[in-house]
């Protein structure tokens, strides 16, 4: 390629770094008209058409590579990436596959293929692909992280920690080995290994906030308060718990929360909410303050959350909570009005996202508390084909059944409920 060819093609893709892909499209096209076996210049034009969306020209563009170099690796991964943008996911694995045939077995193509087969739902071929990915890139950790958030998900706790343990021989200065490492071993009931674990983090990292509320939440979350107050203290004394406010009183409020000092953890939450305004502390303090039955609180924080943009969970039991105010606050037929709407609302959510459970208990409640039992039951019914033992199935028939006045099918199913789970208080 000549001075004057070259110039073009680096003016085209200057124009391509200030994201002017039209204006760069017939600087590519004098490369290839003079040159008009020169790849280069067609992979530029390829992904100027790739950029402007306009994915069948940029098809065209890379078949033509192919034409030119039936072997060309790159050319099919280009055109494995433009299927996958046109959500033709079939296709796309096609290429890829031919472009891995050819030579091509780098990280990106590795990892793009673990994100095919996970949303398609086949783990293994991602975890496979992962696996790939990570011997091409040893030192990536957010390969690894992800590979580890598989098993996770899929309560493969054992291979997770076998993983993490890789990890931390290759990248021991990586947070969060020590982080999920330390939560892992905490569910698996090995609280001195979870905690000689978050140890060697907070060794490591002795001033980073992150590995230092990692302890925190383990400390909460083993119910060591003592140990977890000290550790607040210690953020306090280091300026750390007024910048991370959130994380610290959230935790702070679950150790007073512990020791049943509920007055004291209510003060921590509304100090925080005082400045930061944050719909999670919002929520803690709706929660708190319903079990108390301090329902002008309640209608209070609940009405707060329904006026912010919040996720479905938050929202069913703010709909709920607010409803239960009213009703307790003597404003029966505004309450039932709400209940009423919560049924509608929620079962145009549930609609969109079926996975929402608590969408269809909150649906279930609001049916029962106006007296459609029928709707109520159906949705119980539905509880049981979803949870594998059915405990919640036949507690809420216990509720529905007593608001009937029916006490024997009431007993029966409370009976049923605590056969399952002796625990269960109803």
């Amino acid at each position: 390629m000549d001075d004057e060819l070259r110039n073009y093609l680096n003016q085209g893709i200057s124009l391509m770094t200030l994201e002017k892909y039209d204006k760069a499209i017939p600087y590519f096209n004098k490369v290839i008209e003079q040159l008009p076996r020169d790849t280069e210049a067609y992979f530029h034009l390829g992904n100027a058409y790739v950029n402007m969306e306009k994915y069948d020209d940029a098809l065209n563009i890379f078949k033509k590579i192919l034409i030119i170099d039936k072997n060309n690796a790159e050319a099919y991964f280009a055109l494995g990436n433009v299927e996958l943008l046109m959500e033709d996911n079939i296709q796309a694995i096609e290429y890829y596959n031919k472009a891995e045939n050819l030579g091509y077995s780098n990280a990106d193509l590795y990892e793009i293929l673990a994100n095919i087969y996970l949303e398609s739902e086949d783990e293994t071929q991602a975890l496979r692909y992962l696996s790939k990915a990570i011997s091409k890139k040893p030192f990536d950790g957010e390969l690894r992280l992800y590979k580890i958030r598989i098993y996770l998900a899929d309560g493969r706790f054992d291979e997770a920690l076998e993983n993490l343990d890789e990890m931390e021989r290759i990248l021991p200065d990586s947070f969060e080995v020590y982080n999920l490492k330390s939560q892992i071993l905490c569910e698996k009931g090995q609280f001195d290994y979870a905690i000689e674990t978050i140890n060697k983090g907070v060794a490591r990292f002795p001033n980073d906030i992150n590995i230092l509320l990692a302890r925190l939440r383990l400390y909460v979350k083993m119910e060591k308060n003592n140990e977890a107050k000290k550790l607040i203290q210690e953020l306090k004394d280091k300026g750390l718990y007024e910048k991370f406010l959130k994380d610290c009183s959230l935790e702070e409020a679950t150790v007073y929360i512990n020791d049943k000092d509920i007055d004291k953890a209510i003060s921590i939450l509304k100090n925080a909410d005082e400045k930061l305004d944050d719909v999670d502390i919002a929520f803690v303090l709706m929660d708190i303050y319903s079990r108390k039955n301090n329902f002008e609180e309640v209608k209070e924080y609940s009405s707060k959350l329904l006026n912010k943009e919040i996720e479905d969970f938050y929202l069913a039991n703010a709909l709920f909570l607010h409803a239960t105010a009213l009703e307790n606050l003597g404003e029966v037929d505004l309450a039932k009005k709400e209940y009423k709407s919560i049924t509608t609302r929620l079962r145009r959510i549930t609609v969109d996202n079926p996975d929402f459970y608590e969408g269809y208990i909150f649906r279930l409640l609001s049916h029962t508390k106006i007296g459609e039992f029928e709707k109520a039951l159906e949705l119980a019914d539905y509880l049981y084909d979803l949870d594998d033992e059915g405990t919640d199935s036949f507690a809420y028939k216990y509720y529905i059944y007593k608001e009937m006045g029916d006490i024997n099918q009431a007993e029966e199913n409370k009976k049923k409920a605590l056969e399952i789970n002796p625990d269960l208080v109803l």
